[in-house]
Formats: C-alpha cells, sequence, structure tokens
C-alpha cells in the first residue's frame, strides 16, 4: 500500500554529501527546518537570470492535474516549470536551474524544438511525439557526454 509521508527534510544531510557540492551554494539558503517552497524556490530564482529556451524568465509553478500541453513547450513559451510540493526530483530539477541555466535554457530548446519538429512530421496535433528517438538522444547526451 502506497503512503502519502511527506519527505524527510535534512538540509544539513544534502550539504554533508559530496555528491552535491556544485549545489552546496544553494542548499545553504534553503530552510533548515521544513522542505521549501515554491514561493522560496521563487524568490532565489529572481535573483539570477534564470530564462527558458524561448527567452522567458523561469517560474516554480505548482503542478495542478494532467495537462495536455507538453512540459518542454510550456516551459518554453511561458517559463513556467512544474515543481511539485515535497517532490526531491522536482527540487533538485528547480535547483538544477538555479546552479546551471544557461545549460537548462539549451537542453530546453533542444527538447522544444525536437518535440515541434516530431510533430510536424508526422502531422500531430497532440503530444504523441514527446518520446522521440531524437527526445531521448537529447536528455542522454545531457545525461552522458560523448567521450
Amino acid at each position: 500500500m502506497a503512503t502519502s509521508a511527506l519527505p524527510v527534510w535534512n538540509r544539513w544531510e544534502l550539504l554533508a554529501s559530496p555528491a552535491f557540492a556544485t549545489l552546496a551554494p544553494l542548499i545553504e539558503q534553503l530552510p533548515e527546518d521544513h522542505f521549501p517552497t515554491l514561493a522560496q524556490l521563487n524568490r532565489m530564482c529572481d535573483e539570477r537570470d534564470a530564462v527558458s529556451g524561448g527567452g522567458v524568465p523561469i517560474e516554480f509553478v505548482p503542478q495542478e492535474g494532467k495537462t495536455d500541453e507538453p512540459y518542454e513547450t510550456r516551459v518554453y513559451a511561458r517559463g513556467k516549470v512544474l515543481t511539485r510540493s515535497h517532490n526531491w526530483h522536482d527540487l533538485f530539477n528547480a535547483l538544477v536551474w538555479l546552479t546551471f541555466p544557461a545549460t537548462k535554457a539549451v537542453i530546453n530548446a533542444r527538447h522544444y524544438h525536437a518535440l515541434t519538429d516530431a510533430m510536424l512530421d508526422k502531422g500531430a496535433a497532440d503530444s504523441t511525439a514527446a518520446l522521440s528517438p531524437q527526445r531521448e538522444r537529447v536528455s542522454a547526451r545531457c545525461k552522458y557526454p560523448a567521450r
């Protein structure tokens, strides 16, 4: 049976881990006693020039159910990064946007263009091309650079 228990927040454990050393300057700014809120992440974002691949300022917004708009399109065109409350994956995505904004913008633009190209090629009016081989290569290239 799945549980909806909130993740245990311990900023000091994150700071002590060498795995997060690159993110440490931002982790140091996070609250000591609770998981960061969207408002706190957005204040940190306001202090930086984080823009989407389309040049729109980034804003972390709550994920409110299912949407027909592909994630990368929303980020590229409107700067809205869907962020779930108390979610480690989304927290680290926000921290990476704040630490490497130019890199994230390039990745976002490549995903967006791969998605729109695939939709045009298929004549699709929806996001059925969301997991195209080209988008998978963009992600893999970013995660595992060629040697």
